[in-house]
């Protein structure tokens, strides 16, 4: 019973620090998350370097403008 709780604890832990990790530095559809304004510099390099990783027509028209 106490190897099971603490088996249940250690996944949870597991799940928790994946999440963490995820809205910090994003996923391959998701950008990473702005959690706090004074972490504003951080985050805009982080958003910066998934959208030049994962958002390439984004990334373009940003920096070259957008033609219809």
């Amino acid at each position: 019973m106490r190897h099971q709780m603490l088996h249940q604890k250690s996944i949870s832990k597991a799940i928790n620090d994946n999440i963490k990790h995820e809205n910090s530095y994003g996923t391959h559809s998701k950008p990473p998350k702005l959690d706090n304004i004074e972490d504003y510099t951080w985050w805009k390099e982080r958003l910066l370097n998934w959208a030049k990783a994962y958002a390439h027509e984004s990334c373009f028209c940003r920096e070259f403008g957008y033609k219809i």
